[in-house]
């Protein structure tokens, strides 16, 4: 059931991103003489609804009835426009606040119908143009799912869509699809090649998938031999206890029903992460130094020796706070440095760009304008001035490389008390290393948001360092003045 509206008011993009509702008056008019008796209500019933309107579709175009195919038509595009909008709304709410992306940037990829006056002109000068909502009504049959399912499949099956939420870390298939298409001995390679786990985690992994394998995977297929074609529905009460049961067996131990749950979702995610990966998607941020490896399939047994282990965490959670400070401090204190170095070099050249520079800087990352509203302000012709003026991929890069050496050398000295000075060369290698990969998340957020900067402030750390920089140096120039000249003190490592 859903809105009679929906089959005659068109969902498309405007030209500045967002989306618009236009209602079609021929449409309207159509469906009320075609269905009067569903007027009157609330909702009305989209599968008769839509069997009819495929039914004269597809009549007028085999029999030459022009005027009900097209109002038909116009009719279904508006309702596809309508689900392929809410498909949007769903995945970046779903998935957008953790991952960076908004719903607005999933529509340019899939809500392209221009309406069907439109397209009627296009289909005159003999276009090769087809919108994706006319892909789904194309490919559509009523009598196998309603058009609502249809077009939810298709467009989280979308070859842009997909190709946009894995540069985003999403992979669109869930857990249970995941863990049942794969085969062991492509989990032992991935598990000791990928991820490096010993052999002892290996197994317990082998040995969790099999039993997942032996009950949940085995009367799936049992189903779809009987003929039920439904996606893959997370297990049952009863099938998470007979895996357990079957785990029991195989590890001599006992296990909950709720442990295995979260065993087999823990693989999942690491199953994920790997096709992710190997698909052009990017990994998600782990933490830099303290990796929790608690998910064995055993039950996690007390230590004996608690003091020694509570001293250790206390160790660790003291490294965390202090590299979290350290991060923000060092962070601020890059930006500053390329920051003061790009204006002298600016100003030497030119004082008036150096101001326009400065000023470009601000309006981009602290209220969040496009390089063509930048442009009008400062007077500029065209965006592109702009986008030369700031050169954001190459004010990135400096900062990045001044923040990667700033946290290297802070760690490397606060390390140096419990750690041999012949193991410090090997340990610098791997601290910046793993640093290396923690700033290319943060600098990909920062490249990120500089694409969907419109008139709104980000939340990038990168983003705020540069905005806290510009706003200390507009009020306190003389603490600006003493802090530069203690970061060249300080710099004495060259970059």
């Amino acid at each position: 059931m859903s809105k009679a509206s929906k089959y005659w008011t068109l969902v498309k993009l405007e030209s500045s991103g967002r989306q618009k509702r236009s209602e079609i008056a021929a449409a309207k008019a159509f469906f009320e003489r075609a269905f009067p008796e569903f007027l009157a209500e609330a909702d009305v019933p989209d599968v008769p609804i839509q069997k009819q309107l495929v039914q004269w579709l597809r009549d007028g175009n085999s029999q030459g009835n022009n005027i009900n195919s097209q109002n038909a038509e116009c009719c279904l595009l508006c309702f596809i426009s309508w689900e392929i909008e809410q498909v949007c709304l769903q995945l970046a709410q779903q998935f957008g606040t953790y991952h960076g992306f908004r719903s607005q940037d999933l529509f340019p990829f899939v809500l392209d119908e221009e309406g069907i006056n439109r397209q009627r002109h296009l289909g005159q000068t003999k276009t090769s143009y087809q919108s994706f909502a006319r892909e789904i009504l194309q490919t559509f049959d009523p009598q196998q799912s309603s058009l609502a399912t249809w077009t939810n499949r298709r467009v989280k099956f979308n070859s842009e869509i997909n190709k946009f939420l894995l540069e985003h870390g999403v992979y669109l298939v869930s857990d249970w699809a995941i863990l049942n298409d794969t085969h062991p001995q492509q989990l032992e390679k991935i598990l000791t090649q990928f991820y490096q786990l010993t052999s002892l985690e290996v197994e317990q992994r082998l040995q969790l998938l099999a039993c997942y394998h032996s009950v949940y995977r085995s009367q799936r297929l049992q189903q779809r031999q009987a003929g039920a074609r439904k996606r893959c529905q997370p297990p049952t009460a009863q099938q998470y206890q007979q895996i357990a049961q079957r785990l029991e067996t195989l590890i001599q131990q006992r296990i909950s029903p709720k442990a295995v749950a979260l065993k087999l979702q823990n693989l999942a995610t690491l199953l994920r992460q790997y096709r992710t990966y190997i698909r052009g998607g990017k990994l998600p941020n782990q933490s830099l130094i303290f990796v929790d490896d608690s998910d064995s399939i055993i039950e996690q047994i007390p230590s004996p020796e608690p003091l020694e282990n509570d001293e250790e965490q206390i160790k660790k959670q003291e490294f965390l706070n202090w590299y979290e400070k350290q991060f923000l401090m060092c962070l601020h204190s890059s930006i500053a440095q390329v920051l003061e170095t790009w204006l002298t070099t600016c100003q030497k050249r030119d004082g008036e760009k150096a101001e326009q520079f400065l000023t470009a800087l601000y309006l981009f990352h602290c209220q969040g304008q496009s390089m063509s509203e930048i442009a009008a302000t400062l007077g500029l012709k065209a965006q592109y001035q702009v986008t030369r003026l700031l050169k954001l991929k190459a004010f990135r890069a400096d900062v990045r490389h001044h923040l990667l050496f700033q946290l290297r050398d802070r760690i490397l000295e606060y390390a140096k008390p419990e750690h041999l000075s012949q193991e410090l060369e090997q340990w610098e290698k791997q601290i910046e290393l793993a640093l290396d990969g923690e700033l290319e998340t943060l600098f990909k957020q920062a490249e990120s948001d500089s694409y969907i900067a419109q008139n709104r402030p980000l939340n990038s750390p990168f983003f705020k360092g540069v905005c806290y920089y510009l706003d200390l140096r507009e009020k306190s120039p003389e603490l600006i003045h003493s802090m530069i000249s203690l970061l060249s003190k300080n710099s004495r490592r060259s970059y």
